[in-house]
């Protein structure tokens, strides 16, 4: 019988042996106490508030540009130097009994950072449990995948108007594909196929299943043809995409030199040097030319309007010279030198997702049903907060009742929040005992 391996892990000051367990992808299992949170301190293009999710740390479909190969840090650590990913087992159960502990919550969003359905989840199903505890409460859930979304999921999705799916498709190309996402093990086909299973189910309140289709990142002289980005567009509309989302690669300064490397051996001939394309240096990364991205996200944002499709970008800035503070969770200001390019390139919605969605609150009233809770006690569940379009960083009126989410009221307001915000909303909201204004 053959032995498994062990790795160190080291956390918190203190290193741990654990077993890694080779299929469906190598990983490692631990139990952790990760917390709810909305989006990181800093600069921020996320129009609505969110919860995010991450049951895995590191993603089998191994993607080159990703996010994760940059977080030098906690399990991402492990991932980075080993390429282990990490799998927090009863996440579901976790994220269960802190939305227990609540009264106000937003849209999940599963996930930032790796993805829900890359191939572990085949053994752990922790992103379908995850889904279903957030359904079963009444609160919408946002799912962003490069994967194939499960059947059990879209149903889930279907049972509240507020909730949607997102589907990454980087290129139309599929030996491209294989090249950009080792992992993924799907086509170009089976994706567009999945949009269309996403958009073709009914939803509650609604016609159907809000579906958005990222073509995200685009990776300047090599998935930026016009021609395919077209293509791409028109067979997403075809498939029943409500909203397209993009955005242009950037780069972690500290790996430029190994990201140019890939570049080019996927295009050893660009239109101009990477060197010299990724000049733009804004907080720790490389942004392509401000005039290149401009011109690529002009084409796309016309393609989007000849196709009666939204569109907006994500996490775009442009270097300004005018400097800005921004307030975070210690209640100290950063300085940030940038602007967010949405307000330029955003159309045809409100929200950079292409949805409205309200914040919720617990109904007290009991007229939008109830759940047992993990104690197994009978519990309220969730109705949005108030009528509105869910645009909390322009926000300056709080109908939700939440003062501290109208961040349009002052360019220095917080913008990233924890559970803790949210129980201490709770709290207020009993202690005060205001009333939602439900729809």
């Amino acid at each position: 019988m053959k032995q498994m391996r062990s790795v160190g892990v080291e956390i918190g000051g203190k290193t741990r042996q654990l077993t890694v367990i080779p299929d469906p992808a190598p990983h490692i299992a631990v139990s952790a106490k990760k917390e709810l949170h909305g989006w990181w301190p800093g600069k921020r293009e996320c129009t609505g508030e969110r919860m995010l999710i991450n049951p895995y740390n590191g993603c089998g479909f191994d993607c080159f540009y990703c996010y994760a190969n940059g977080m030098n840090w906690g399990y991402f650590r492990l991932y980075q130097r080993e390429g282990l990913v990490t799998v927090f087992e009863e996440m579901d159960k976790n994220v269960a009994r802190q939305l227990d502990s609540i009264d106000v919550a937003a849209c999940g969003y599963l996930s930032p950072v790796t993805d829900p359905f890359q191939p572990v989840n085949s053994r752990y199903k922790l992103s379908e449990r995850i889904v279903r505890v957030f359904t079963e409460r009444g609160i919408p859930i946002d799912v962003v995948t490069k994967g194939i979304i499960p059947d059990e999921v879209i149903r889930l999705l279907a049972q509240n108007r507020h909730s949607f799916a997102q589907v990454s498709i980087t290129t139309v190309n599929d030996a491209l594909l294989r090249r950009l996402s080792p992992g993924q093990q799907v086509s170009a086909d089976d994706l567009f196929h999945s949009l269309t299973k996403v958009s073709s189910w009914r939803c509650e309140g609604h016609d159907k299943v809000h579906a958005v289709c990222r073509i995200d990142p685009i990776l300047p002289f090599i998935t930026d043809d016009r021609q395919e980005l077209k293509h791409l567009v028109e067979r997403a509309k075809l498939c029943g995409a409500d909203h397209i989302i993009s955005s242009c690669v950037d780069i972690p300064i500290h790996s430029a030199r190994q990201m140019f490397k890939v570049f080019y051996s996927l295009n050893d001939s660009p239109g101009l040097p990477y060197e010299h394309l990724f000049t733009e240096k804004i907080d720790g990364s490389l942004h392509a030319d401000i005039e290149y991205r401009r011109g690529l996200f002009s084409y796309l944002r016309e393609i989007c309007v000849e196709n009666e499709l939204s569109f907006a970008l994500c996490m775009e800035f442009e270097k300004t010279d005018t400097e800005m503070m921004v307030k975070t969770a210690s209640g100290k200001l950063r300085k940030v030198k940038s602007r967010g390019m949405n307000a330029e390139f955003m159309t045809g919605c409100s929200n950079c997702e292409g949805i409205d969605v309200p914040i919720y609150v617990r109904d007290h009233s009991g007229q939008s049903g109830h759940y047992v809770d993990c104690s197994g006690n009978s519990r309220p569940r969730f109705t949005p907060a108030a009528s509105c379009d869910g645009v909390c960083l322009t926000c300056g009126s709080a109908r939700c009742g939440i003062g501290e989410l109208a961040m349009g009221r002052s360019p220095n307001s917080r913008k990233d929040f924890n559970l803790r915000d949210y129980r201490r909303w709770s709290k207020r909201l009993t202690e005060n005992k205001q009333e939602a204004l439900f729809c």
